[in-house]
């Protein structure tokens, strides 16, 4: 936490460096880290560096949307990190830090947005699209294996009030990550 801490703008609150697209990525699941640990200690020490870390997740969602990978938004969205963001704004909220309630229902209007309402499959960036890759780093993950959009969605729709058995979606989802199992393959 000390090192998280050391990692922060005091200005703006960005955690780590603006480099490439995953610093996004890096900051929400950074900032995670320290509002769990705010929510758990609530050490004065820490409230501040929690809630800036807040502030710069605010500041980085697209109006009426969720969030992708620049800081000012530039309208495009995500599965991928809107779910860290969530999960980052759900800590925050339970830790007792100011934060924008209004990105929950845009965060789920983006995930109703991408996620067929035939099969229960979220998403990357469109309706059901697979997950992003990186040519040539991940390609030993492929993408048609997997459903982590769909289980990022069914996730934060729990923490945002949704429940399994009574929302379709999530059940449909659901059916779709037991058909998808990992499993171990060392030549894969």
């Amino acid at each position: 936490i000390k090192w998280l801490k050391e990692q922060q703008d005091p200005d703006n609150g960005l955690l780590g460096d603006k480099i490439g697209h995953a610093y996004m990525y890096d900051h929400g699941i950074a900032t995670l880290a320290l509002t769990e640990a705010y929510y758990f200690s609530k050490s004065p020490l820490l409230k501040g560096n929690a809630q800036k870390a807040i502030n710069f997740v605010t500041i980085s969602r697209n109006p009426y949307g969720a969030w992708r990978y620049d800081s000012p938004p530039v309208g495009d969205n995500d599965t991928s990190v809107t779910g860290w963001m969530i999960l980052a704004l759900k800590s925050a909220e339970d830790a007792g830090l100011k934060i924008d309630s209004s990105a929950f229902p845009d965060a789920m209007s983006w995930f109703d947005e991408v996620t067929d309402p035939q099969t229960g499959r979220t998403g990357y960036d469109t309706i059901g699209s697979a997950s992003s890759r990186v040519p040539g780093v991940n390609d030993h993950y492929p993408s048609d294996k997997t459903e982590c959009m769909t289980a990022v969605a069914i996730l934060c729709r729990f923490f945002l009030g949704q429940e399994p058995g009574k929302d379709a979606i999530m059940d449909k989802g659901g059916e779709l990550m037991l058909e998808a199992l990992p499993e171990w393959d060392p030549d894969g």
